[in-house]
């Protein structure tokens, strides 16, 4: 559809082009015939030539205006019209014969090969039967021609010429016709394929990008987020939270006696906790929370528009869920404990830095007071929440 399109576009410069070359041309023959009629009177030849040609350059200064088709189908009139008609009055010897030669090839080169073969053939029948009505006798020109048999050899050849002068040019023009619109089909779809080729490689490298992203923002060994990602969320979310004067908790959570794991188990058998661990804690907490790996066996939860009886619920629940399970290791099961620190934003805390610093604070005193516990920051004090099986100080 798009070639067509194209093609059509082709033929309608054509076209605008034989007007302005026809117009040109056709100026002195206008300015004649204009003179001759003031001199010798205006003859129906010269009226029909100054019509003719005056909608020619009518024709080409609106060709804006005028529809495509009006303008092809005036051109292809014109020179059939003209070409026949000095072959009517001046005979073999006519000038203008062949314009209606050209005619029928720029009926194909307009509107293609259906049209360019009726006009050929429109065109062949009536340039016959002008033929044939003078050498009868029953056709008058200007020109004295003897109606006798010696004469249709010459009139034959004469024709014979015509139609090889027709069928030649038409026929390549039809062959270039085909050509170019197989061109411009593949043109096109050579531009939609490539255009759905950078598309396609675009949308890869917007993918690579998005991964390499993740990639970068994410720990390989448990599938949270790292470090660096832990500190662009929490800083987008503790703008959020003063301009909306919400509040957060941020747990930090450090595995106990980890070194111990690495040094007597393995480093596999600390991968296969850090995994294990992860795992539980995508599990536990909401979408909206956002939870890291910080360190080698330190990890942070940051809790949104959460109070601190909410949080500790959580991190008691969390604690105990890890002390009740052992993980699966390469040199056989590990029982592992954590220690946990909550600390919250409030009034108190004028930086996000110093939330985190609390819970930092929080969970060494949970180190401190023999690990597997959890406790929180509160402004002055750390109060202990939680000791193995229940031990509750404030």
């Amino acid at each position: 559809m798009e070639a067509n399109q194209d093609l059509q576009q082709v033929r309608n410069q054509i076209c605008n082009w034989v007007l302005i070359t026809v117009s040109i041309c056709g100026v002195p023959a206008l300015i004649g015939s204009l003179l001759r009629s003031v001199t010798i009177g205006l003859q129906w030849v010269m009226g029909v030539q100054v019509v003719a040609l005056t909608m020619i350059l009518a024709f080409a200064i609106f060709h804006r205006v005028v529809p495509y088709h009006v303008r092809a189908g005036y051109v292809v009139f014109f020179f059939t019209f003209i070409g026949l008609i000095g072959m009517l009055k001046f005979g073999i010897v006519a000038g203008a014969i062949p314009m209606a030669v050209v005619s029928p090839i720029l009926a194909t080169i307009f509107f293609g090969l259906r049209i360019g073969i009726i006009c050929s053939s429109l065109t062949l029948s009536t340039m016959l039967f002008i033929a044939i009505g003078v050498i009868n006798g029953t056709l008058a020109n200007d020109i004295d021609v003897a109606a006798h048999a010696a004469l249709i050899p010459t009139w034959t050849g004469f024709l014979m010429v015509v139609v090889m002068s027709i069928a030649a040019p038409t026929t390549a023009i039809v062959m270039i016709e085909r050509h170019l619109t197989s061109a411009l089909a593949l043109s096109r779809r050579s531009e939609e394929e490539l255009e759905s080729l950078v598309a396609e490689r675009t949308h890869a490298l917007e993918l690579a990008k998005q991964e390499a992203e993740h990639l970068a923002r994410t720990d390989v060994l448990t599938g949270l987020n790292n470090r660096r990602a832990f500190y662009e969320y929490a800083t987008l979310l503790d703008g959020q939270a003063r301009r909306h004067h919400h509040t957060y908790v941020i747990l930090m959570l450090d595995i106990d006696y980890f070194k111990e794991i690495n040094d007597t188990r393995g480093h596999e058998s600390g991968d296969a906790v850090l995994h294990y661990l992860g795992n539980i804690i995508k599990e536990m907490f909401r979408a909206t929370d956002i939870v890291a790996r910080v360190g080698g066996e330190e990890f942070a939860i940051i809790l949104p528009t959460t109070n601190l009886e909410t949080a500790r619920a959580l991190a008691e629940k969390l604690r105990a869920r890890i002390e009740g399970y052992s993980v699966h290791a390469p040199k056989g099961e590990v029982h592992i404990t954590v220690s946990i620190g909550i600390a919250k934003l409030d009034p108190t805390t004028a930086t996000l830095e110093q939330v985190i610093s609390n819970a930092d604070t929080a969970l060494y005193q949970a180190k401190q007071n023999g690990r597997n516990r959890v406790e929180t920051f509160q402004s002055n004090a750390v109060t202990l929440f939680t000791q193995g099986g229940g031990t509750h100080r404030q």
